[in-house]
């Protein structure tokens, strides 16, 4: 008698296989995640200059914005919506990573935050038409 032992394999099922598909259909649909321009980048390291004295405008903390005007290392642009591809000025800002972490797994509603956000973007509208000549 052989030691060796026979595999057996077990026939996969039906919902399985059906999972199986729709994971596969959710991967190809899901909007895959676009770069901000460097435009866009720099409208918010402007708009956290001018109103949040560097500091990330969710949770007003962190250093997002380092003193010579670049993104500080523990800055992340954030989308406010749930869609990675829209990447407009008016759907993103730029965040501490422990805000966006927590955004990202769930840790924070966005919706408590909707008072920084609303409030940012406003700043931000406000600072850009006032720019607007000069960057012209």
């Amino acid at each position: 008698m052989s030691n060796v032992h026979k595999l057996q394999y077990e026939p996969v099922s039906e919902l399985e296989q059906l999972s199986a598909l729709v994971r596969e259909v959710l991967d190809n649909v899901r909007p895959k995640r676009r770069s901000l321009s460097a435009e866009t980048k720099r409208e918010h390291i402007r708009t956290i200059a001018a109103y949040y004295a560097n500091n990330c405008p969710c949770c007003g903390e962190t250093e997002v914005v380092t003193h010579d005007g670049q993104r500080a290392q523990n800055a992340e642009f954030d989308h406010w919506t749930d869609n990675p591809s829209r990447c407009r000025p008016s759907e993103t800002w730029l965040v501490c990573q422990s805000c966006n972490r927590a955004f990202a797994a769930g840790k924070q509603d966005r919706q408590d935050f909707s008072i920084q956000w609303n409030a940012y973007q406003q700043r931000r509208k406000q600072l850009e038409r006032r720019l607007r000549p000069l960057l012209l």
